[in-house]
């Protein structure tokens, strides 16, 4: 059953990343930097019985109105995701009890100028570029109508229409960087440039939360680095 699932397209199997292809742009030309500022991933579509829902708490309406529709064996999708966010977000405890979890609120698209959000829309504009290529015409590849109800409203191919595609189908995809951020004591930062905790004896930190400002890319081997130099440090 698993193995037809597979082929099928459905099923635990179909849930891993199975990236296809990379690309790293820079869609904002008002921004002097050179860094790209959208990263385009190519992956194999997937039904996985429910996973995004339960993930990401989208709601039935939301999730029935793309996920269900959706026919993963005659299907592709392209993930925009952007690489640096200006929006700034909080983590706090609630309690002195380790056993209770954190108030986080990573305050997406909060950022005054809206930079974040009109990123995302370039990148999909982008997106939906490649997609019009001759190389995806040779195989017949159309845009899937993936409107959630809310959304309906708007001309699709206005600016509204996938502002409200964004606020409403955006999700983190895990990387998170700075809620321990290296700095000066008293700059709103947590550890020195030895990851040392300010105020604190023999304690550091070695992770991807040291990070003031998030890599272009998967932070993973960033964070091998971190710990590599940390254990030089501590060693001598």
């Amino acid at each position: 059953d698993n193995v037809r699932d597979y082929l099928d397209g459905f099923g635990r199997y179909t849930v891993g990343g199975n990236t296809q292809g990379l690309a790293f742009i820079k869609v904002n030309q008002s921004n002097p930097s050179e860094q790209p500022d959208i990263q385009l991933v190519l992956l194999p579509s997937n039904n996985s019985n429910g996973f995004e829902q339960r993930a990401y708490n989208y709601n039935d309406e939301t999730y029935g109105a793309i996920w269900e529709k959706l026919d993963p064996r005659r299907s592709f999708t392209i993930r925009v995701v952007l690489l640096h966010p200006k929006s700034r977000g909080t983590i706090k405890l609630q309690s002195t009890s380790p056993y209770i979890y954190p108030a986080i609120d990573p305050k997406f698209f909060s950022d005054e100028n809206g930079e974040d959000i009109e990123t995302m829309y370039q990148g999909i504009l982008a997106a939906i570029e490649l997609a019009n290529t001759t190389a995806f015409k040779n195989m017949n590849a159309v845009l899937f109508d993936a409107t959630v109800p809310q959304c309906s409203v708007h001309d699709r191919n206005s600016r509204e229409y996938w502002y409200c595609q964004i606020r409403h189908l955006a999700v983190p995809l895990g990387h998170m960087v700075g809620t321990c951020k290296m700095g000066l004591r008293g700059s709103g930062a947590v550890v020195n440039y030895d990851l040392r905790v300010h105020g604190m004896k023999r304690l550091r930190v070695a992770d991807s939360s040291v990070i003031p400002n998030i890599v272009s890319a998967d932070p993973s081997i960033a964070s091998i680095m971190i710990g590599e130099k940390v254990s030089e440090l501590i060693m001598g």
